[in-house]
């Protein structure tokens, strides 16, 4: 038999105990419940059950909640132990859309669909006149296509992602096929340029749902959403609206979404650059706002 006791903290110690207790089964656990208990989070609070087991408690186990059934502090409360899990270990994606809020750094991103090179090649010429790092991700066909761009992206000091293969939005398409368009473009990267894409990835249409976070955790993935939208997709937006949009609601720690192909894009991006850096923004990677180089 194990006891497990909650402590103020939320710590758990866990102790055999040998003791013969006839009205419990031998395969049970013995929790004892600190008053904090009701502040545990909900993985914990619904996996506790009552002794009578068609009876448990329900709880609401948020930070200064009240628990809508009333238990005594210490009370005993048995619950059934789970049985060894014969399932593998599930590594869910982190989505991260922003670094810290009090930092001037901001991480200017850019995806590289479908849609060809575009003005890849002069959005490049303009990080690298004013001296900026970026985060770049792209998809198979786009680094198929690009080899040179995708070696200069590399070579100019910026960082890659994978943004899959050929662009499908992974919440329609099966665990199989995603698994496919990561690591087919993870090759294409590698053989071009002797560089991973892992950990960083940005979903296509930015869709993901839990299934797809599991199977991108299981690759080795982490999913770099955006804290701001520069607009520069949509069909109405201009140069213009771009810089305005950008300029005026960005924040530290922010991570913006370009689209590094578009016309409107490459024309807004020297006076972005040069109105941030104005107010005292450093531009760069996503790993350096997040403080991991």
């Amino acid at each position: 038999m194990l006891i497990l006791t909650l402590g103020a903290a939320c710590n758990f110690e866990i102790k055999e105990n040998h003791t013969n207790i006839s009205s419990i089964e031998s395969k049970k656990t013995v929790i004892t419940a600190h008053p904090s208990f009701y502040n545990t989070p909900t993985r914990i609070a619904n996996e506790i059950l009552s002794d009578d087991l068609s009876s448990s408690p329900t709880m609401t186990p948020l930070i200064n909640s009240t628990p809508t059934t009333s238990i005594n502090p210490m009370k005993t409360i048995i619950a059934i132990s789970p049985s060894p899990s014969k399932s593998p270990i599930k590594n869910i994606a982190p989505v991260i859309s922003s670094g810290k809020s009090d930092s001037q750094k901001i991480a200017l991103t850019f995806d590289q669909g479908v849609a060809g090179a575009g003005e890849s090649a002069t959005v490049l010429d303009i990080l690298k006149l004013n001296n900026v790092k970026s985060t770049i991700f792209v998809t198979g066909i786009w680094a198929e296509q690009n080899p040179n761009l995708l070696k200069r992206i590399v070579e100019e000091g910026n960082e890659l992602g994978n943004h899959s293969y050929d662009h499908p939005d992974f919440t329609k398409i099966s665990d199989e096929k995603i698994t496919e368009q990561m690591e087919k473009t993870e090759q294409i990267v590698i053989k071009n340029v002797d560089r991973s894409t892992k950990p960083l990835m940005r979903p296509p249409y930015g869709a993901y749902d839990n299934r797809v976070l599991e199977i991108l955790g299981n690759l080795g993935y982490e999913v770099i959403f955006w804290t701001l939208d520069s607009t520069d997709w949509r069909g109405e937006s201009t140069k213009e609206s771009i810089i305005k949009h950008v300029t005026e609601k960005s924040k530290g720690g922010y991570i913006i979404i370009f689209h590094g192909y578009l016309l409107k894009t490459a024309e807004a991006l020297p006076e972005i650059i040069t109105n941030l850096k104005q107010k005292g923004f450093k531009l760069d990677t996503v790993s350096n706002i997040l403080g991991r180089k």
